[in-house]
C-alpha cells in the first residue's frame, strides 16, 4: 500500500458498502462510505499510517470480509 487502497467489488445486489482499516489492536483508522458501488475502487489514506499490517474490513449488506493489508 502506498497511497491507497484499490479494491475490485463485485457488488451484483447493489448493497451499499463501507470498508475500515483498522489496526492490528482493533482501533479504527479510517472508514470509508462508499453506497452502492461496484467496480474498481481506489481508497485513499492518510500520509500519517506508518508502515505496518493492518486489517481491511469490507461490508456490503449481510456480508463481510476481512483483509490483511501491508503498507
Amino acid at each position: 500500500i502506498k497511497e491507497h487502497i484499490l479494491l475490485e467489488v463485485n457488488n451484483v445486489a447493489r448493497d451499499n458498502f463501507s470498508a475500515s482499516l483498522y489496526s492490528l489492536n482493533g482501533s479504527l483508522l479510517k472508514r470509508w462510505d462508499l453506497g452502492a458501488t461496484a467496480g474498481k475502487v481506489s481508497l485513499p489514506l492518510d500520509l500519517l499510517i506508518e508502515k505496518g499490517l493492518y486489517i481491511l474490513k469490507v461490508n456490503a449488506g449481510s456480508k463481510t470480509a476481512s483483509i490483511k493489508v501491508l503498507k
